[in-house]
């Protein structure tokens, strides 16, 4: 490409005393020049560059909203603004998004050079300033109280540099990144002018952006990502313990690692984004991420990963299935995917999908039941066969069609997994009080390849009589590791009813049913269910919400002491939160200590991470996840 030379004259900083030593053009389609000098933005536009560049816009992308040009130049620099950035082959990706700050987000530059700034406040930046106002300065709002202002003063006017902390001493626990503060050094000029933090990805490109820049731009491009956190899915995709969230919007998947208990609270940190589809690992195709998707996750190889199953039955031709991983970047790629027909299976709209380790050997196994889409219901089990990222696949372990050993299927059978009997296989639960006259339940043994029947009830199980809106939740609610039971009814009977059924092994046994109340919580008929381990213990007990019964929405938690529940609620507001009809809620383990007690709770435009004991948050995002230091974003 063109190639200009300039003789900087010791003054690399300074263009005005530069002059051309030579200039070499090349017929290029864009007629830009490279010249390789700071002080001229290491690249200039020819003299009809701009109008190649919008006459190829126009005819290629006439829609267009950001502009990237590559130059075919294997040195170092880049230049950007007004949704453009321009750039040769020898930059990296920190560059590119030090020049997309420039491009799309209207930032400037916080690096030095020598000399004074003298044009008085740059209304137009959001990232430097000259006001040394604590209470009227710009970003004020992410400044720590016991930060000075000015934080880092310049001892050495003239000298060029970024001065970092200089006023009194610097807190151990400080992030040259994610601190505000105001220090001296910006804008090109060492003296007189500030920027927000010590080192942003403004001043240095490796660091991420400060809290201002990463505002700014996030406030200034949200309004045309269509997010929303209506869809949240909690799955293990480090395997480090704790659950990390999964985002799903039309289109798009965010992942979201969760960062433990690390200062005041559970925290999560953006890991990796997926657009449009996700990329196959194997040659296999692609996954059109879709609204109608649903993701499992379930460790289907046992490697202390979670890998997602993304089930879209509404797809076309034909319903679709894909195994989802993470790569070592933390990425999702497609292990395998499946359209319309799986071995021994051929999906159809009503399949309805569970997980659990059927077959007891740590790997996740699937079960899936239709009793719609076929002349008689069927149910089947599979296994996983290889490892993430090698190109495994789904294998049918079982397959019954019509009957399971002691039950004969029918439309509205619900299956709900668990461990009855402590062997470390998932049984299965069938349960359905709509087809027939009598209502069923009944407990399947898992022997690891199959089901055998284990117990099965008519009409009442030990005291709990069976009626059509049972709602059941398996949950170990005494903590020896077998898989008890609770059942919901909030409509069939004059006042609510919440049961415990023990888990002996070889049946159930009730050990208390609850009428109306529950100590600290009032049943009421919409009440919703999660099971939380609220105590941090092995004894499960119960999230509950009630958003519709009365004016006032609540949200309890309910700790099992093996025979018993006792609850706390809070009514209208958790913390800052406004509790209302359109909250969502999902518990997890976002703290890696083995108990499911952390919970989220979202809607379209918030998301809060919470803990059931005590009750309360200890994040809440708006529109983004990203936790600051000091302040927020709204």
């Amino acid at each position: 490409m063109s190639e200009r030379v300039y003789d900087e004259h010791g003054t690399y900083e300074d263009a005005s005393d530069d002059t051309i030593v030579s200039t070499t053009l090349r017929d290029t389609a864009l007629g830009y020049i490279f010249n390789g000098s700071w002080a001229h933005c290491w690249l200039e536009a020819g003299e009809d560059s701009w109008t190649r560049i919008y006459a190829a816009l126009d005819r290629w992308v006439p829609d267009y909203q950001l502009v990237v040009i590559i130059l075919n130049n294997p040195n170092y620099g880049g230049c950007g603004g007004g949704g453009c950035q321009i750039v040769p082959l020898g930059v990296d990706w920190p560059v590119m998004a030090h020049e997309f700050g420039h491009g799309a987000g209207g930032l400037d530059d916080e690096y030095a050079a020598c000399g004074t700034w003298t044009s008085g406040e740059p209304s137009w930046s959001v990232n430097i300033t000259t006001n040394t106002d604590r209470n009227t300065l710009k970003w004020g709002r992410f400044v720590a109280p016991s930060t000075p202002i000015p934080t880092g003063v310049n001892p050495s006017p003239g000298n060029g540099w970024c001065t970092e902390w200089t006023e009194g001493p610097r807190p151990a626990d400080w992030s040259s990144c994610e601190d505000a503060g105001l220090f001296e050094g910006a804008g090109y000029r060492d003296t007189g002018v500030y920027r927000p933090v010590e080192n942003c990805r403004m001043r240095g490109n490796q660091p991420p952006f400060c809290p201002v820049c990463y505002t700014h731009v996030k406030g200034r491009y949200d309004p045309y990502t269509e997010r929303a956190f209506h869809k949240v899915v909690l799955a293990d995709v480090t395997g480090d313990g704790r659950d990390d969230l999964v985002v799903h919007n039309p289109g798009s998947l965010t992942l979201y690692e969760a960062t433990g208990f690390v200062g005041c609270g559970t925290g999560a940190r953006f890991l990796s984004h997926a657009v449009g589809a996700v990329p196959d690992a194997a040659g296999l195709g692609v996954w059109p991420i879709a609204d109608m998707d649903r993701y499992l996750p379930v460790d289907l190889d046992g490697d202390g990963l979670d890998e997602l199953v993304a089930v879209n039955a509404s797809a076309e031709p034909v319903p679709r299935l894909g195994v989802l991983h993470t790569d070592s970047g933390g990425r999702l790629r497609v292990d395998r995917r499946y359209d319309g027909d799986l071995p021994g299976w051929r999906c159809r709209p009503h399949d309805q999908w569970l997980t659990g380790d059927v077959s007891g050997d740590g790997h996740g196994d699937l079960v899936v039941f239709n009793a719609e889409d076929w002349a008689v219901p069927c149910l089947g089990v599979f296994r996983w066969e290889g490892a993430a990222g090698t190109s495994g696949e789904l294998a049918l372990v079982a397959r019954y069609d019509g009957t399971l050993p002691g039950w004969t299927m029918r439309r509205h059978d619900t299956f709900i997994l668990g461990d009855v009997d402590k062997d470390g296989r998932t049984d299965l639960i069938a349960f359905n009080a709509v087809d027939g006259t009598t209502p069923r339940l009944s407990l399947l043994r898992s022997t690891g390849t199959g089901f055998t029947r284990l117990a099965g009830y008519e009409k009442s199980v030990s005291g709990w009589t069976l009626r059509p809106k049972d709602q059941l939740l398996m949950a170990d609610f005494d903590g020896d590791g077998r898989s008890d039971l609770y059942i919901f009814n909030g409509t069939d009977w004059p006042v609510p009813r919440l049961g415990m059924l023990r888990s002996t092994g070889s049946g159930l046994q009730q050990v208390h049913r609850y009428e109306g109340t529950v100590p600290g919580w009032t049943l009421r008929p919409n009440d919703r269910f999660s099971v939380a381990h609220v105590q941090a213990d092995a004894r499960a007990g119960l999230l509950v919400h009630n958003w519709s019964d009365t004016e006032t929405q609540y949200l309890g938690s309910l700790a099992s002491t093996g025979t018993a529940l006792s609850g706390y609620q809070v009514q209208g507001w958790l913390g800052e939160w406004d509790l209302g009809a359109e909250d969502l809620v999902v518990v997890g383990d976002l703290e890696g200590d083995g108990f499911p007690r952390t919970f989220v709770l979202h809607n379209a435009d918030w998301l809060g991470i919470g803990r059931t004991t005590p009750m309360g948050l200890d994040r809440l995002y708006y529109r983004w996840i990203h936790d600051y230091h000091h302040g927020r974003n709204w």
